[in-house]
């Protein structure tokens, strides 16, 4: 396979649609703060569709900690110069002929992505938030077409490791995303669990561990996550790691 092929077949399966209720979901190159894939969902019958993008932007700061109670009015008039709409934080195109649904993707993901910007530009955000849950929202966002499961594995020691997500791919292979919380008592547990899997060297396992950035994470603890030969990534930069292993999957 050439340089041409491999490059077709990743983007193919990075972005190819896939089935949701009344419609198709898809990624696209637009990318949020985070670095996470803007999505976008189309729907409709017929000749006409629809395109929105399921309140990702509103969702993408409320991860960072971003309260947007009755904030609509103040993006509404942004969204209408181009011509889209907003209705409780999600963001969506008028009737389109589905002939012009490519444009449509284009406009509403650049959107989307554009007011997550704005609202991380003009917000003080909050550190009180579930980073776990933040982690397990994200990863199901991303990986709506496969599974996320919560999963035990056993690793060289042949105890199981309890793991919170784990996202398995049609290929077989699959991804374990474990969260990591800053205090002694997580770090450790991650630590011996990450290591005790990878030191059983299965062939269609990969793993990482993420941790949240915007906490007041020491260089020494850090150091310490990384002595499980797991690469360790900051939550903020997560979405690259999360479209790598994406077209691995492929």
């Amino acid at each position: 396979m050439n340089i041409s092929e491999i490059i077709t077949n990743s983007l193919q399966n990075m972005h190819t649609p896939f089935s949701i209720e009344n419609g198709v979901r898809l990624n696209t190159h637009c990318l949020y703060p985070s670095n996470a894939m803007v999505q976008v969902a189309i729907m409709g019958q017929g000749s006409t569709c629809f395109v929105s993008d399921d309140g990702g932007a509103y969702k993408e700061a409320e991860r960072a900690g971003a309260d947007l109670k009755n904030q609509d009015q103040k993006y509404k008039r942004i969204l209408e110069r181009q011509g889209l709409f907003m209705k409780h934080g999600v963001i969506f195109s008028p009737k389109i002929p589905v002939e012009s649904v490519a444009a449509g993707i284009l406009l509403v993901a650049n959107a989307s992505k554009e007011i997550a910007d704005l609202i991380y530009q003009q917000f003080k955000f909050t550190r009180n938030r579930d980073f776990k849950s933040l982690v397990r929202e994200l990863l199901k966002e991303q990986f709506t077409s496969n599974s996320v499961v919560e999963e035990k594995i056993a690793g060289t020691s042949n105890k199981p490791h309890n793991f919170e997500n784990v996202i398995h791919f049609p290929n077989g292979s699959r991804l374990i995303v474990d969260a990591v919380l800053r205090d002694a008592n997580s770090i450790n547990s991650r630590l011996v669990a990450n290591l005790d899997v990878k030191s059983a060297n299965y062939s269609n396992t990969r793993q990482r561990i993420v941790y949240d950035d915007t906490d007041s994470w020491q260089s020494a603890d850090l150091s310490l996550l990384d002595v499980s030969g797991v690469p360790v990534v900051p939550f903020t930069k997560s979405g690259p790691v999360l479209r790598q292993a994406m077209a691995n999957a492929a």
